[in-house]
C-alpha cells in the first residue's frame, strides 16, 4: 500500500495525537485498557498513533473519574454545535 493511500485510510496513524497520547500515558495504559475492555498493546499503540474517535468519550470518562483534565480538542465536536447559541 502506498503512503498516500495509508494517509487516506487512517489519518490518525500519520498525524498522531500528542494530547491523547499524553492523557493515556498519564492515566496508565493498563488502566485505560481495563476500563475499555481492550488489550494493553492496543492502547499502547494509541500513545503513538492517537486515540481512535470511537474511544475518546470513554477515555474522557475514565480521565474525569480519576481527576484528570481532558485536553482541549480531544473530544470531537458535533456539526452545527453552535446552532442554538
Amino acid at each position: 500500500m502506498s503512503t498516500s493511500l495509508l494517509k487516506i485510510a487512517n489519518p490518525q496513524a500519520v498525524k498522531g495525537d500528542p494530547a491523547g497520547g499524553a492523557l493515556v500515558k498519564a492515566l496508565g495504559v493498563s488502566v485505560v485498557a481495563a476500563g475499555l475492555g481492550v488489550t494493553v498493546p492496543c492502547v499502547s499503540n494509541w500513545v503513538r498513533r492517537g486515540v481512535p474517535r470511537a474511544h475518546r468519550f470513554l477515555v474522557a470518562q475514565i480521565a474525569e473519574r480519576r481527576g484528570f483534565a481532558v485536553p482541549d480538542g480531544f473530544l470531537p465536536t458535533l456539526a452545527g454545535d453552535n446552532a442554538c447559541a
